[in-house]
């Protein structure tokens, strides 16, 4: 793993980041919206409305974020974000992650007290939301990612690793990637997936489509990866 630079801040906490285009990343720095480019330099205020903690880009210029209790679409940089309707803040509410499919579909998952995981998805920017269905055995926790079709769809958890060919409808087992952490899971451009513990170390790969994994970095070692996206060119 190299370093090849790092993420000017402004003097602030940096919490999500993800790339824009082929020029610039798109990070949420105290709580605001930024666009960095990727040839340095430094970071430029676009959105202040709200208190954003996370942010992915569904493509087209589109960005999903997230605030504590609510999710916000940004139709392009410059754009009014828009309040999508989908409540995602109880009492119960432990964690949300958003992530987006290969057709742009908005996914965001739910972690709820005790041990219940809810997953909404939305093919219409945030306009209407139903929710996926998930593995009668699948345990509370883990990441989701997708392969090279929407309909193809992984899911981790601290026991078991799932897969799925038609969008949920049916699933297949597996060992969990890393036991007893759920893991985020990021599918690579060419087939492999990476499951790592965000902000715990340890990270592990699949040649297999999930069948098997194999530990690339040991568990609560350095680094400490918070999030891993792939570049155009492949880079981690």
């Amino acid at each position: 793993m190299t370093r090849v630079a790092s993420l000017p801040t402004a003097g602030g906490n940096v919490t999500s980041v993800d790339f824009l285009d082929a020029s610039a990343l798109v990070a949420v720095i105290d709580a605001k919206i930024y666009t960095v480019p990727l040839s340095g330099g430094s970071p430029t205020l676009r959105y202040d409305n709200a208190t954003y903690t996370k942010l992915v880009v569904g493509g087209g210029g589109l960005v999903y974020a997230l605030t504590d209790d609510a999710l916000w679409v940004i139709p392009s940089m410059g754009a009014t974000p828009t309040k999508t309707s989908l409540t995602i803040k109880t009492p119960q509410t432990l964690n949300v992650y958003v992530s987006v499919g290969p057709n742009g579909q908005c996914y965001v998952r739910v972690l709820s007290y005790p041990t219940v995981i809810r997953i909404y998805t939305s093919a219409d920017k945030g306009a209407t939301w139903t929710t996926m269905p998930l593995p009668t055995s699948f345990s509370y926790g883990g990441g989701l990612c997708f392969g090279g079709s929407a309909s193809e769809i992984y899911v981790s958890g601290p026991l078991s690793f799932h897969a799925s060919t038609d969008a949920g409808a049916t699933w297949t087992n597996a060992p969990a990637p890393i036991p007893n952490y759920g893991g985020e899971l990021l599918y690579r451009a060419n087939g492999d997936i990476i499951c790592y513990v965000s902000g715990g170390g340890g990270l592990s790969a699949s040649r297999n489509k999930g069948a098997s994994f194999t530990d690339v970095l040991p568990f609560n070692r350095a680094p400490y990866v918070w999030k891993l996206i792939e570049g155009a060119d492949g880079m981690l």
